[in-house]
C-alpha cells in the first residue's frame, strides 16, 4: 500500500537531499528544476547555486534575474567533484569547505559523468554532503542513466513522463516499485490530459510529475488535477500492492 500526497512542490524537504529527475525530453524537467532552485534560493539566499548547465537554460534564467547561478561547471572539467570538495585548514582537523551549504544541479549529468560507475571523487563528495550541508539535483532521461553506486545516495525521485521499461527501474533503484508505479501513472495521465506547459506570465512550470520519497514510500502528485489523477492512482497503486 502506498501513501499519496497531492499537488505540492518541493518545500520543507529535509536537509542534504540527493534528488533525481527522470523523464524524456520536453517533459518539463529543466524548467521545474529552475523553478525549485528559485524556491531553494529564496529560503537560503546566502548559499551557492552550482550548475552543470547542459542546455544553457539555467544561465538564461540567471540573466533574466530568476535565479542566481554562482558557479557553472564546464563539461571539460574532469576534476569538478574534487573542486567542490576543496577546503582550507587553518588548524589541524578544522576544515573549512569552500562550497559548503550549496545546491548542486547536474542537468543531463551523464554528459559530465561518463562511463557506468561513479568516480571515486564523486562518491567521496556525496559521502561528504551531510557534513558540508550540500544538496544535489541530478537530471537524466532514463533509470539506466543512474550510475552504479549512485542510487544508494538518492533520497527522492521526480518521475516525469518517460519510456523506460519497468524492469529497468528494478535493475537500478531500490524503491523501484514506487518509481514503476509513478511511471505508469504519469504516462497514462499525460496520454489523457497532456504534458503540461510553461506559464510565461507567472514564470511558473506547470508540467505534471510524481515525487517518490524513497524513505517513506510516498507518491506525491505535482501539477496534476486530482479529480482526474485519483482514479489512475487507484488503478496502479492497487496493482502494485
Amino acid at each position: 500500500m502506498f501513501d499519496t500526497k497531492m499537488n505540492s512542490v518541493e518545500k520543507n524537504i529535509r536537509l542534504n537531499f540527493v534528488w533525481a529527475y527522470i523523464g524524456k525530453n520536453t517533459t518539463g524537467k529543466t524548467p521545474t528544476a529552475i523553478y525549485n532552485a528559485k524556491i531553494w534560493q529564496k529560503a537560503k539566499p546566502k548559499h551557492k547555486l552550482i550548475v552543470f548547465d547542459s542546455q544553457d537554460k539555467f544561465f538564461q534564467a540567471h540573466k533574466r534575474g530568476e535565479i542566481r547561478v554562482d558557479i557553472l561547471l564546464d563539461i571539460n572539467n574532469k576534476q569538478w567533484a574534487e573542486m567542490l570538495a576543496e577546503y582550507t585548514e587553518s588548524k589541524i582537523g578544522e576544515k573549512k569547505y569552500k562550497y559548503a551549504n550549496s545546491l548542486v544541479i547536474l542537468d543531463d549529468y551523464r554528459m559530465l559523468c561518463r562511463g557506468n560507475d561513479m568516480s571515486p571523487a564523486f562518491y567521496s563528495l556525496l559521502s561528504l554532503r551531510e557534513k558540508i550541508n550540500m544538496d544535489f539535483k541530478i537530471i537524466c532521461h532514463m533509470p539506466r542513466n543512474i550510475l552504479e553506486g549512485l542510487a544508494g545516495f538518492i533520497t527522492h525521485y521526480s518521475i516525469f513522463a518517460n519510456n523506460a521499461h519497468q524492469a529497468s527501474f528494478e535493475r537500478k533503484i531500490s524503491c523501484y516499485v514506487q518509481c514503476q508505479t509513478a511511471t505508469l501513472v504519469i504516462k497514462k495521465y499525460v496520454e489523457l490530459y497532456g504534458r503540461g506547459y510553461y506559464d510565461i506570465r507567472k514564470k511558473n512550470p506547470v508540467f505534471p510529475y510524481l515525487n517518490v520519497d524513497k524513505e517513506n514510500e510516498m507518491l506525491e502528485c505535482v501539477n496534476m488535477d486530482m479529480e482526474k489523477a485519483r482514479p489512475i492512482l487507484k488503478e496502479f497503486t492497487q496493482k502494485a500492492s
